[in-house]
């Protein structure tokens, strides 16, 4: 379970206008506003008087506090959007409820969903426990996906992208929401063996192993050059991480060992 707190907040009847996470969300006392901390993830649900249905808009990030002392409620957050639901989600409360757990809240002949967030003074009141957090987040889309698999749906966007025209583009961007979606990515990593890494870079002494050039800066950490450190067989199929498996790289030869074409490695 992601460490992050995480919370929820009803937008009720009393909105004519649908939820907008770029006005934030606001609280008429200050006190319970800065209890929320930055950084702490909050599900939001709507329901207007215009709908008939609750609708999941969806999960935002608690970017920072703020004032409109103008504002009916003017001690408020600003919120970054982690997953954008567009248009909203509408909520099968009665499948909702099947998900949720008991909870002493609310009117006894309200369903589970309704005991849980349409209460009195819900919003932001107390961190979501792990059950609650998983029926909210059954309810959003599956964004879920390897790294390899995002990075090669943006590789695929890029090649229909550049089959249009740049005025075809264009019009496009004018169209394109400002902001990027977040979405989550699983990967497998490797549990590097530190030694081999500091020596390869001790034995390259600052001079890509490759062009032989010196390395392109230094880093703002410790002030030494540059290099990456590059296996010449790959971890990932079987691979040695051996210092004899390995080659100091500048950034330019080691993304051209990935991605271009010249992929021949000379191993001093």
């Amino acid at each position: 379970m992601d460490s992050k707190k995480y919370y929820y907040a009803y937008h009720s009847q009393k909105n004519c206008e649908p939820f907008d996470f770029k006005k934030g969300y606001g609280f008429s006392v200050e006190g319970k506003r800065d209890k929320i901390e930055t950084g702490s993830l909050v599900f939001v649900i709507q329901k207007l008087k215009t709908e008939k249905k609750y609708q999941l808009c969806g999960l935002y990030e608690i970017d920072r506090h703020y004032d409109a002392l103008s504002n009916q409620y003017p001690f408020r957050l600003a919120l970054k959007c982690i997953v954008r639901l567009e248009p909203y989600i509408n909520i099968d409360t009665a499948k909702l409820s099947a998900l949720l757990p008991e909870v002493d809240q609310g009117f006894n002949f309200w369903s589970k969903f309704h005991k849980h967030f349409c209460s009195r003074g819900i919003s932001f009141n107390n961190k979501l426990n792990e059950d609650v957090i998983a029926a909210l987040t059954s309810l959003l889309p599956n964004s879920t996906l390897t790294l390899t698999d995002a990075l090669e749906e943006l590789d695929k966007a890029v090649k229909v992208s550049s089959s249009l025209s740049s005025k075809e583009r264009l019009k496009r961007l004018r169209k394109a929401p400002k902001q990027a979606d977040r979405i989550t990515v699983t990967t497998t990593a490797f549990k590097r063996n530190p030694d081999v890494i500091v020596e390869a870079l001790f034995r390259a002494k600052g001079i890509c192993e490759r062009c032989n050039k010196k390395a392109p800066f230094v880093r703002k950490s410790n002030g030494e050059p540059y290099l990456e450190v590059h296996h010449v067989t790959p971890l990932s199929i079987g691979g040695d991480d051996t210092l004899e498996n390995t080659l100091a790289l500048c950034p330019n030869c080691h993304r051209d060992l990935h991605f271009g074409i010249n992929t021949k490695i000379k191993m001093r």
